[in-house]
């Protein structure tokens, strides 16, 4: 039989993984996705993934409508790790769970610094991520020392962690940034 205790441990150890279309995408985006999802299930993680359709960074409104949909369907109180490319492009999506839900967005880097972008695409991704990570709790990047935009666009909310993910221990400190804040009673 599970006691209460437990169910809660076995609670915090549930996270949900959105990606912007298929996991098994041969980029080096998704390949990251996978690792820390893989690495994540070895440490006995349940990691839930769902994958989004559409047509990221810039979804239509149908694919915005499934995105709000599958956040609805998770939980309240759930840890849910958005990867970027379809976090910053869903501020108003996003929004509506911020409060209800952990949300992490995991930036790969700043949407704005494809190349190919026109200077008025360029100026709406930077908005609209700057938008979305407003909704964040926490913004994770394995380049955060090494790409000075993405550190000032993660400094745009106060309340949220920068960090995360590192080149080289990248799973780990990704790990712990989900674990569960601990108090100590004095």
């Amino acid at each position: 039989m599970v006691n209460d205790k437990d169910k809660a441990r076995v609670d915090a150890m549930v996270l949900h993984f959105v990606v912007p279309g298929a996991l098994d995408t041969r980029t080096g985006g998704y390949g990251y996705d996978r690792r820390i999802i893989a690495a994540l299930r070895l440490a006995g993680w349940q990691v839930l993934v769902h994958e989004l359709t559409g047509a990221y960074p810039w979804p239509d409104a149908a694919a915005r409508q499934r995105a709000a949909a599958c956040l609805a369907a998770i939980a309240d109180g759930a840890r849910v790790v958005i990867d970027g490319l379809a976090f910053g492009v869903l501020a108003e999506v996003v929004a509506p769970h911020a409060q209800r839900l952990e949300l992490t967005a995991l930036v790969h880097h700043p949407l704005a610094l494809e190349t190919g972008l026109s200077h008025d695409q360029v100026a709406l991704l930077t908005d609209a991520e700057r938008r979305a990570h407003q909704n964040a709790l926490a913004v994770a990047s394995r380049f955060k020392q090494a790409n000075p935009d993405l550190w000032i666009l993660a400094q745009s909310r106060g309340k949220h962690r920068t960090g995360g993910p590192t080149a080289d221990n990248d799973v780990i400190e990704f790990h712990e940034s989900l674990l569960p804040k601990t108090t100590t009673e004095t």
